[in-house]
């Protein structure tokens, strides 16, 4: 459904195509891909990626892993491959609930900071999601928030 006084769409990186954020685009509008970088989802097409170890007890992933960090720079590849402008990973704030494997505020900084590192050296600007308690120490990586 397109809005037309809207500027900026937030949708799935999935669910949508390149043909989707080229239409955007072409009406002036700005693709803004989301993902989920902090939750393991089943049903998402690269969730067989995923080992046991990356969500050893919860729905959280395990965000020291290296291959989570792995998985999200080919999710952020596949967002600049289908031509949105920047990204906007969710579930960014796992220090702050019961994740099950003691993540801490610093393990949630250095992750954070990485996508938005990550995103930037593609070309993508880097929007956080929700983590409102780290919104002061993310301010020099990031270049737009959003909260729900």
């Amino acid at each position: 459904m397109w809005v037309e006084s809207a500027r900026v769409y937030v949708i799935d990186l999935f669910y949508n195509s390149a043909a989707t954020t080229a239409a955007i685009a072409a009406k002036g509008g700005f693709a803004v891909c989301r993902f989920n970088a902090g939750i393991y989802e089943d049903w998402r097409p690269d969730s067989d990626e995923f080992t046991d170890e990356d969500h050893p007890t919860s729905s959280w992933l395990d965000i020291q892993s290296l291959n989570v960090r792995s998985i999200m720079q080919k999710r952020l590849e596949l967002c600049k491959s289908k031509g949105f402008v920047a990204a906007v990973p969710e579930g960014l704030d796992a220090f702050a609930n019961d994740n099950g494997m003691g993540l801490t505020a610093a393990d949630q900084i250095s992750y954070n900071t990485f996508l938005a590192n990550a995103a930037h050296k593609l070309g993508l600007a880097a929007g956080l999601m929700n983590d409102l308690r780290q919104v002061e120490q993310l301010l020099p990586s990031f270049d737009f928030f959003v909260n729900e």
